[in-house]
């Protein structure tokens, strides 16, 4: 076995004291990844806690936190009368085999050893920012969240003896979603049951699945200009033409509408009629009927995202197309 000494542990055991990641878990991931690559044989004899703290200038505390994780691991073990020892080749071997250990490096591969498709939908168009104010396109300000009685209705809802938090099944929770319906038909007129809903993580999602079902490749989308990134994103990952119109103070221009069908087989039309992205223009009364009568002339189908209906400055949220 090697002497504890003689090993530079300073060489690949590096320790940023800015990070978000403990001390004793840097050095911890660090030890683990050394003995994984060779740099620590197996059965060598780890320094003393007094003497690692030393070296690598940090409290001995952390340093008996750190072989107190790497036991935890299995990653050594402890002789008494002779000191703390890297685990003998025959136990990695089975340690490996059990796959008990991910490790956690802060300095993470940059590239993979093997080639990968790319994908558009996954390109993010927006830069990190800590600026103090933030002009974005319509994301509300979450510092305005109420966290106080969200966090007290919460609470109160799980002190209930007749809460339903775990009443669940692969459907999604009967209680959520018949509560739900009956709120869409009482806010946006929408005549539904449970059984109309499906419960999904995002408008992307909602979109994504709907594109899955409903388009094939070469179908010809028509969205108002300039449309919302990600969703022009997800069109184009299935495939399809998308054709843009124009917008005036009434919403999307109906008569580019007719004129497109007219020279092309339209199989979508995706709207957000409350509000037009980017220009939040809500869509008129005779244009929303313009809209419907040209479905049912050219047989095209309306995807309508009624997002942001909540968010109205001067009137009442109008009603979506669908009701």
């Amino acid at each position: 076995m090697d002497s504890p000494v003689k090993i530079p542990y300073q060489s690949f055991i590096k320790i940023n004291r800015n990070s978000e990641v403990s001390i004793y878990m840097q050095i911890s991931n660090q030890l683990i990844n050394a003995i994984q690559r060779g740099f620590l044989p197996f059965g060598t004899k780890l320094p003393g806690t007094r003497m690692l703290s030393e070296m690598l200038n940090v409290h001995r505390n952390t340093i008996v936190s750190v072989y107190e994780e790497l036991f935890s691991q299995r990653w050594v073990e402890s002789i008494p009368n002779k000191g703390t020892f890297i685990i003998g080749k025959d136990q990695y071997q089975f340690l490996e085999s059990k796959n008990l250990q991910k490790i956690q490096l802060e300095n993470y591969p940059k590239s993979t050893g093997f080639t990968f498709k790319t994908s558009n939908i996954l390109d993010n168009p927006f830069e990190y920012s800590n600026c103090e104010y933030i002009f974005n396109d319509g994301i509300p300000d979450i510092r305005l969240t109420q966290v106080d009685q969200h966090s007290r209705i919460y609470s109160s809802i799980l002190k209930r003896k007749a809460h339903k938090i775990g009443q669940y099944n692969q459907d999604g929770s009967e209680c959520f979603k018949d509560n739900r319906s009956k709120y869409l038909n009482l806010s946006r007129g929408l005549p539904i049951s449970k059984n109309n809903l499906l419960i999904t993580r995002s408008t992307e999602m909602s979109i994504y699945i709907a594109s899955e079902i409903l388009l094939s490749e070469g179908d010809i989308v028509l969205v108002a200009e300039l449309s919302y990134f990600s969703v022009n994103m997800i069109f184009q990952k299935a495939g399809v033409k998308i054709k843009s119109v124009s917008i005036d103070n009434d919403g999307i221009n109906t008569e580019e509408v007719r004129k497109i069908c007219q020279q092309y087989k339209v199989r979508m039309l995706y709207l957000t009629p409350h509000h037009h992205y980017p220009t939040t223009v809500t869509l008129s009364a005779q244009r929303r009927l313009e809209l419907l009568n040209l479905s049912n002339e050219f047989g095209f189908i309306i995807l309508e995202d009624d997002y942001d209906y909540d968010f109205h400055y001067d009137k009442s949220p109008l009603l979506p197309l669908a009701s």
